[in-house]
């Protein structure tokens, strides 16, 4: 009996980084399990994320085989310990993710008794926010009272008091809450735990529940009061107790400020003053000094002399070397200013770099050179940071680049993968009327049942056919084929969302659920996630990472993450097993949990650089430390603003007597007590490195830090590191790429050449291997016999079928054309009013128009210009209707645009009818198809060689014919545009303008007359005209509004500008004495020939000439495609070119400022430019 009532000591063991507390803990222990393997637990207390590495350094003692009695905790654990000790079954605890969806109903439940807060209650972080100002209070062992009782206080300032009111209400609702549903708050863990240990003890006054035969804690800087409360509730239970912490002295009287070692001490007095008044205790404080034996730097003086003199900063101007020392260092190796590329280094180098991604490669270098060179292993090096999101990826990327295995310490967030993506998605669907988005994420996630080209084919179809809404839930409508191909994939993907829904009531109209509640919900996820068996896809993409040669997810991750998700279902019953809401009101709670939804790493336990935040990772076991991202604001990090309560406020709740979270000062000594940590983890080097720029090219300063150690050593020169690498200095291969004396070297070299040229370069690397990672584009042609296969369906009489748009793409740029009908890349169609789909609904308009005159016997010229214009609205209003299902009246903004179209035709037919009195030629076909599977007029063949041919196919808008007795026909072309365009001389003579000619050409074919009622046609002419014309300004309002004024403006609006025989001109335009054209673009001389600026009005023989040349340069196009010519030279005309308005500018990556345009050849028509025949 007088044993147990005997004192317990309780060690406060100081001491400075390096200096062997983790040592001396980790020795104890041994000693404990190797005398007595049996007896009362063992307790060590360590970090989170540290438990494993204390784990693997406790065994490191071969004598040590295992153990029993020693359990690894964080304090988490140490409750979860604790509770199962004292037989306390504790059921239903929360997480924080369920804590967050409480907190995001509730606020939704009291928004309107809220003061500050009622306006933000619908922000997506706020219920997050408020989560963690909640756990500070509970952590601070603050009641939701206390909070109400300080809101009413005349001693805070209004604001202050408002935010303390609504925080009142909510912490209070939320405990309401959770004893009505009869849960447990994650922060309230701790507190159970000491409830459970008071309530033992109470019932067992004299025998406690469990002895521990000791308990030792280390690597932790600071405690929260729910942690020391617990320490002081194990610490008599326990036959020894020893609480290390990193300071080089006890804490004195005196107020710290500025010292490094503020947030330690401050816990150190917390722990003395706690344990002091402990009758049953005796406080012990020993001080481990820097000259013990197990320190961290024995071996190293200047690592030593960094951290003795981190507080007190002295130079070192010359160090004594210890006779007995195996790695002395000299006043010649602090001078090196070549060290980080010379065959010595010092134990601390520093590097300035010009941005964080120069940082990272100069990062890589320095590793591989360590590897390489001084026998050091990737397990050994650390690569750590203040702030990790910030450069995970980049450091990520470049080691990936250098072939550098790495482990990137933190909680992978799971926000957006598939599985959460799925489930996120299948509750919006109902919620929002199943829009296009939410069904294709969901269909993307890769976990449903179709396969990755269905779901490409459908999106396509749906985007082109407007699928959406309620529309997925009826037989699809449109042409058979598409129906047929699509109805059963849009049957295949309701089948689980069907099964998702169940038989709940729903409204018949939306398919939306009637309100459901928290355990109905988790039984419709957890029903589609068996439905979709997503456990079996998730163990095979974890099976086929595994099974990668470049793994990039962690071994077992994926079915990991169906185990986080499975753990928040069950929160989510907890919290609203019987809470019914409408599947609106779901979505902000289920998103509130799904985002904040993380997934642990494993530790490293092969061969990788340990990449970390410096706060969080810990490994003690390094010999070699870089220290990323030294700047100002960066590391030291700025104090961050806290959300809710300001630094103000904070120092008033303070004063009234409630301590929450850090405050401005304590910060900025954390930042500075984790500099010293960061430069104290290595053993025998240290690398700090700095950006002179951001990322996004911004200037910035180094840290203070680097200053700091500076001051320490006066001699330490900074090293200036420039990406561009010298080829002798290469250490990869990819830093050749980007080396142009490589590429000089390059041309003419052997295999054999590159390992005795680059010493530094792996053995295994040739110039085969490094040409495969250059991307870089070719002007090479295709094998002919790839470009017959390619263009070709025929093996034995290989033919391109193609269309002019397509041969103008080849002679704009020949990659074009490669990569548009070779590579048979598109854009997708959209259920959207764009340029094309304008065209075709004009098109459609005046076909219908034709059609209509057509089927009354009528010509065009039969009507007024107000009939024609009548008619046309007629038109347009019933092809509004039927126009690609509806598009059209689909939004109210397409309906106006419509309305706007059919005005501007109903002007367009009306202009058309009224110059039909001079004009003899009469509309007599639309939408004339040449070719084609439904061909009015005869494809368009032009044989290329012995066995290959050009087949053309296409639609002309409309022919014109004016018949001439005993004489051919003469035909002219209208093509329609929805702008203004014009013919360009050099370039329908260089073959990017061919669309006109080859319509002539294609009408003089011998069987062209026959579909059209002309035994025989001569092509007369081909014009573009705009439909929607724009009207020139008029000076004054009164010149608009003149009616004669405005006539003129539509005719010259809707003028004709095209080629044309001039011996055509008589039956083209009666007007009697014109020598400038009203329909048609051209301007006379006094003795009737064409103005020599009028090109495109040509003699009968220019115009054969043209019309011949546009046969050849066709044939001569063919040829070179079959040729394989692939080559990317796009023209150059004055400033235009044709990339300004090229689809696949991605693809080819030309650089405008580098490429070499091609220039365009002159028009040169010989003895036919005056007009004049040969």
């Amino acid at each position: 009996m007088s044993g147990q009532n005997k004192k317990r000591s309780v060690q406060l063991l100081i001491g400075p980084a390096g200096s062997g507390k983790t040592h001396a803990c980790l020795e104890e222990i041994r000693t404990e399990l190797k005398e007595r393997p049996q007896g009362p637990p063992l307790l060590l207390l360590a970090p989170k994320q540290a438990t494993f590495q204390m784990e693997h350094a406790l065994l490191q003692d071969p004598d040590l085989h295992g153990y029993t009695r020693l359990q690894i905790l964080s304090f988490d654990r140490l409750a979860e310990f604790i509770l199962s000790e004292c037989q306390t079954s504790i059921k239903s605890i929360l997480s924080e993710e369920g804590r967050v969806m409480i907190l995001r109903s509730l606020l939704n439940q009291i928004k309107e008794r809220l003061r500050i807060f009622h306006a933000s209650t619908k922000l997506p972080g706020l219920a997050q926010e408020l989560s963690r100002v909640i756990r500070e209070f509970q952590q601070s062992r603050v009641s939701p009272q206390k909070i109400l009782d300080l809101s009413s206080s005349d001693k805070l300032p209004a604001r202050a008091r408002h935010k303390l009111h609504d925080i009142g209400i909510l912490f209070q609702e939320y405990q309401s809450w959770i004893q009505l549903k009869k849960l447990h708050d994650p922060d309230h863990l701790l507190d159970l735990a000491a409830d459970a240990l008071r309530s033992s003890r109470e019932l067992n006054t004299n025998i406690p529940v469990f002895q521990l035969g000791g308990l030792w804690m280390d690597g932790f800087a600071s405690l929260t009061p729910q942690e020391l409360n617990l320490l002081t509730l194990l610490a008599p239970l326990s036959n020894k107790t020893v609480l290390a912490f990193c300071a080089d002295s006890f804490p004195e009287d005196k107020k710290e400020i500025f010292s490094i070692w503020l947030p330690v001490h401050q816990t150190i007095r917390q722990c003395t003053h706690a344990f002091s008044s402990l009758d049953s205790i005796k406080l012990d404080r020993t001080i481990i000094k820097r000259s013990s034996k197990h320190g961290r730097f024995q071996q190293n003086h200047m690592l030593k002399w960094l951290e003795s003199k981190w507080t007190r900063p002295m130079a070192m101007d010359a160090m004594p070397v210890d006779e007995g020392s195996v790695n002395p260092i000299s006043q010649m190796e602090l001078s090196l200013s070549e060290a980080p590329d010379g065959n010595h280094t010092a134990a601390i180098e520093m590097a300035s770099c010009q941005s964080p991604e120069a940082e990272s490669i100069y990062v890589a270098r320095r590793i591989l050179r360590q590897i390489r060179e001084e026998g050091m292993r990737f397990n050994q090096t650390a690569v750590l940071v203040r702030s990790l999101p910030a450069y995970q990826e980049i450091i990520r990327h470049t080691f990936d680049r250098y072939g550098i295995p790495c482990f990137i310490d933190h909680r992978e967030s799971v926000a957006h993968h598939p599985l959460v993506e799925l489930t996120r998605c299948v509750l919006r669907l109902p919620a929002f009327g199943w829009t296009h988005d939410d069904w294709f994420t969901y269909l993307k996630t890769g976990l449903t049942d179709l396969i990755e080209a269905e779901i490409d084919d459908l999106e396509n179809a749906a985007i082109e056919r407007g699928w959406r809404g309620l529309r997925w839930w009826n037989p699809l409508k449109g042409p058979e084929d598409l129906v047929n191909r699509f109805e059963p994939i849009r049957r295949k993907l309701l089948k689980p969302i069907k099964t998702f829904l169940g038989k709940s009531d729903h409204d018949s109209e939306t398919k939306m659920p009637l309100p459901w509640n928290g355990i109905q919900l988790a039984a419709a996820f957890r029903k589609l996630w068996k439905t979709l068996n997503i456990e079996y896809r998730l163990e095979t993409w974890d099976e086929s990472a595994f099974h990668s040669p470049k793994p990039n997810i962690q071994d077992g991750f994926h079915i990991r993450v169906l185990e986080v998700l499975e753990a928040w279902l069950l929160n989510f019953e907890l919290a609203f097993a019987e809470t019914p809401l409408p599947i609106r009101e779901w979505i902000p709670i289920v998103d509130a949990g799904l985002n904040n939804l993380t997934v642990g790493v494993i530790p490293p336990a092969i061969d990788q650089v340990l990449v970390g935040a410096i706060d969080r990772s810990r490994n003690p076991d390094l010999k070699s430390t870089y220290l990323m991202g030294l700047n100002e604001s960066v590391f030291p990090a700025k104090p961050t603003a806290p959300m809710v309560f300001d630094e103000l406020e904070r120092l008033q709740l303070e004063n009234a007597g409630v301590h929450i979270g850090s405050r401005y000062r304590t910060q900025l000594a954390t930042e500075r007590f984790l500099g010293y940590i960061g430069c104290t983890r290595a053993t025998e080097h240290l690398t700090l490195s700095y950006a002179l720029n951001t990322s996004e090219g911004k200037a910035q300063a180094p840290s203070v830090f680097i200053q700091h150690v500076k001051r320490i050593f006066p001699q330490l020169k900074i090293h200036s590191f420039n990406e561009r690498i010298d080829l002798s200095a290469a250490l990869h291969e990819r830093e050749l790429l980007i080396s142009p004396e490589f590429w000089r070297w390059k041309k003419g070299q052997s295999e054999a050449v590159l390992s005795q040229i680059l010493p530094n370069m792996d053995s295994r690397i040739t110039l085969s291997s490094i040409s495969q990672h250059t991307g870089k584009a070719t002007n090479q042609p295709l094998n002919g016999v790839i470009a017959r296969h390619l263009y070709s369906e025929s093996r034995t009489s290989p033919t391109l079928y193609t269309s002019v748009s397509r041969i103008e793409a080849f002679a704009e740029c020949p990659f074009r054309f490669f990569v548009q009908s070779g590579l048979k890349t598109e854009e997708r169609m959209a259920f959207e009013l764009d340029a094309r789909r304008l065209g075709s609904f004009q098109h459609a308009a005046l076909e219908a128009f034709h059609m209509a005159l057509e089927d009354e016997g009528l010509r065009w010229r039969d009507l007024t210009p107000s009939q024609a214009r009548e008619l046309m609205e007629q038109i347009t209003s019933q092809t509004m209707k039927d126009f690609h299902e509806g598009l059209m009246e689909d939004k109210p903004v397409n309906r106006v645009t419509a309305s706007a179209l059919s005005q501007a035709l109903g002007t367009f037919v009306a202009v058309i009818v009224e110059w039909m009195s001079h004009y003899t030629f009469e509309p007599i076909g639309v939408e004339v198809a040449f070719g084609g599977k439904e061909p009015q007029i005869p494809a368009w063949e032009i044989q290329l060689s012995d066995d290959t041919k050009m087949v053309f196919n296409g639609i002309i808008d409309r022919v014109d014919l004016c018949t001439r007795e005993g004489q051919s026909s003469w035909a002219i072309v209208i093509d329609y545009k929805s702008g203004k365009k014009k013919p360009d001389e050099i370039l329908s003579w260089n073959g990017v303008q061919l669309q006109l000619p080859v319509y002539l050409n294609v009408l003089r074919q011998p069987d062209a007359g026959a579909s059209i009622e002309a035994k025989h046609i001569q092509p007369a002419g081909a014009f573009f005209t705009t439909l929607r014309a724009k009207h020139e300004g008029k000076s004054s309002r009164k010149e608009a509004l003149d009616p004669d004024t405005s006539i003129d403006s539509m005719r010259k609006a809707y003028q004709h500008v095209g080629c044309f025989d001039i011996s055509a001109l008589d039956a083209m335009d009666q007007r009697e004495g014109a020598n400038r054209g009203e329909q048609f673009q051209y301007q006379l001389n006094k003795n009737g020939a064409p103005r020599k600026t009028n090109w495109h009005v040509m003699s009968p023989a220019k115009f054969d000439h043209f019309l011949h040349r546009t046969r050849d340069l066709l044939k001569e196009f063919g040829q070179r495609i079959f040729e394989g010519d692939l080559s990317i030279a796009p023209y150059q005309q004055s400033q235009q070119t044709p990339c300004q308005k090229c689809d696949y500018a991605s693809v080819c990556r030309i650089d405008p400022w580098t490429q070499q345009w091609r220039q365009l050849e002159p028009a040169c028509y010989g003895e036919f430019n005056d007009g004049k025949e040969a």
